[in-house]
């Protein structure tokens, strides 16, 4: 789509044929580009996708690079974008990257920056115990030699070279950690399904409190996260199964690397965008209930889109009809809504909880 720097392209409605199309999900600082997602166009260029500001229904879509004339970020977010410039292709384990590596720069507050300092040993520490667990299982489903013995088994079964195998398979270890996958229990993806479920209770809970089109709005949320959820165990079982022939996933890794990574890729993009969601849903309900009718709109059109072809990878239907997103704010709820001043420290403190 061919734009000039300023005139962005609002679509009135967001229905994606696949999950890259749809765009990964970038913690911008910055109150107006809450929720905004980036994606690679024809040629290539990254693309960035934005909640319509009023609330309505719709998205606006321009050049990254043409950000500035559409609005004034803040410096985190300056620094972030220049870091997404330079990734070699738009992934959720790559943009988590690059955010906590932006994040760690301080420009986002101490509470991010420490979250970053954390974020590091932690992932050292997940990759050491994927590494672990899946020589662990390696070992046990070629007879129980020990872990040396059982890849060069595997290497000659094969017929390639023992570092090959080694690689291939610490590889695929930190590829599970990075997403978030726990090779170790029988249910791999019980940490991200058990977030979901989580915030599915909490908007369950609040549904006694509304009445009308508060109701009916986060009912739709509530649908939304229930359609995920299914989504989730869909895909749990599908890693499971990979787990349980260890063998024959490194060999499919070693003969399609691409492949077996975007099987693997599905979970990243399915759950992507809802820590956010439930960030801000913690935030917002510190001293009550509910959020506000503000930040319960702001929450409502950041709802991730399900995209066709979810339907072939995790056997779960889009909706005939794009997620619903709420119109502007009544006038007597405008005066619910935080200054851009608060809405950028509360944005600043959902990034620290983010990592």
């Amino acid at each position: 789509m061919a734009l000039s720097p300023c005139t962005p392209s609002l679509l009135d409605s967001f229905q994606p044929a696949s999950f890259r199309e749809r765009g990964a999900m970038v913690p911008f600082t910055t109150p107006v580009l809450g929720g905004a997602r980036v994606r690679l166009d024809a040629r290539q260029q990254i693309e960035l996708i934005i909640c319509n500001p009023s609330g309505g229904r719709g998205v606006y879509i321009l050049p990254l690079a043409a950000l500035e004339a559409f609005c004034q970020p803040s410096l985190f977010d300056r620094a972030l974008i220049a870091a997404i410039n330079g990734l070699g292709a738009i992934s959720p384990a790559g943009l988590r990257k690059a955010t906590r590596d932006t994040m760690a720069g301080g420009l986002a507050g101490r509470a991010a920056q420490h979250s970053a300092s954390q974020a590091t040993p932690q992932a050292q520490a997940l990759q050491r115990q994927a590494r672990a667990a899946l020589r662990q299982m390696l070992q046990d489903q070629l007879g129980g030699v020990d872990s040396p013995a059982s890849i060069t088994l595997l290497a000659t079964r094969l017929g390639l070279p023992r570092d090959i195998i080694d690689a291939a398979l610490r590889a695929l270890a930190d590829l599970f950690a990075e997403i978030g996958i726990d090779i170790a229990v029988a249910s791999p993806l019980a940490a991200p399904r058990a977030r979901l479920d989580d915030l599915a209770r909490r908007v369950q809970a609040s549904l006694p409190w509304l009445e009308g089109r508060g109701a009916r709005d986060v009912g739709e949320l509530h649908a939304n996260l229930r359609q995920f959820a299914a989504g989730g165990k869909n895909l749990d079982r599908d890693i499971a199964g990979l787990l349980a022939d260890v063998p024959t996933m490194i060999a499919d890794f070693t003969s399609t690397p691409l492949l077996v990574v975007d099987r693997l890729a599905r979970v990243d993009w399915l759950f992507d965008g809802w820590d956010r969601i439930a960030a801000l849903w913690r935030d917002s309900t510190a001293a009550g209930p509910l959020p506000s009718r503000a930040v319960l709109a702001e929450i409502l059109a950041q709802v991730p889109v399900l995209p066709s072809e979810a339907l072939a990878w995790i056997g779960i239907a889009p909706p005939a009809t794009p997620n619903t997103k709420t119109g502007p704010l009544p006038p007597d709820d405008q005066r619910m809504a935080l200054s851009l001043g608060d809405l950028l420290a509360r944005n600043e403190r959902v990034l620290a909880a983010l990592t």
